[in-house]
């Protein structure tokens, strides 16, 4: 049977990336719309939102990322400026581009160091996953749905959040999925980061540093 896989949790940080992020323009927002409204939105929360960063919010980014580390060979996964995966290596990039180039954003970050005020020459990037896909097999996971009630000026509206459960059991309708190798689920499937059993395979191949990886089974 043919897998995709769920990224879970960076709760490990002595295997990750960390450390802080200085330049760029924290401030900067622009006016961008969405779901039918013009928003202000701030880098951060284009991430959020899963939408792509427009060159000006792209351009305040960090410019600068110091490792809180001494080693030269850092990992090539961690944590972004605001918090969760969102730092990924050159390496990295290179592999999902070469899968599918320009279906996500990757923001490079023109200057590392690590402890010391030692530059190295590896290269990091801010990656915002815009593609989203709802495939769950609601029947085939160990999961719980719980009903909520949204906040409308006019009508009542409900949207359905899924708990994982334990043990962990997933299973995705592999038609929903198609050919892509990198996505979200969305807020109204399971709102984590997934990876196709290619992409997983090549970042094996190239001998990336590890993820942890929870396997989830398509039918």
């Amino acid at each position: 049977m043919d897998h995709a896989y769920m990224i879970d949790h960076l709760v490990d940080i002595k295997r990750y990336v960390y450390g802080v992020f200085t330049g760029g323009d924290e401030g900067c927002v622009e006016e961008i719309e969405y779901d039918g409204i013009i928003r202000k939105f701030d880098l951060d929360l284009c991430f959020q939102f899963r939408i792509w960063a427009p060159a000006g919010l792209e351009a305040s980014a960090p410019f600068r990322l110091t490792i809180n580390s001494r080693s030269k060979s850092p990992p090539d996964f961690g944590y972004g400026p605001w918090g969760g995966f969102q730092l990924v290596s050159e390496s990295f990039v290179d592999i999902v581009e070469n899968l599918d180039p320009g279906m996500h954003q990757f923001i490079r970050i023109p200057e590392t160091y690590i402890k010391g005020g030692v530059k190295i020459e590896k290269t990091y990037y801010i990656m915002n996953v815009v593609k989203t896909i709802d495939a769950i097999d609601i029947e085939n996971s160990n999961v719980r749905l719980e009903r909520r009630k949204v906040q409308s000026a006019t009508n009542d509206v409900f949207a359905t959040k899924i708990h994982i459960l334990d043990p962990f059991k997933f299973s995705f309708f592999r038609n929903n999925i198609g050919n892509a190798n990198m996505w979200y689920g969305s807020t109204s499937d399971i709102n984590r980061l997934f990876f196709s059993q290619r992409l997983v395979g090549k970042l094996l191949s190239q001998k990336l540093s590890p993820l942890p990886y929870m396997v989830v089974d398509l039918v």
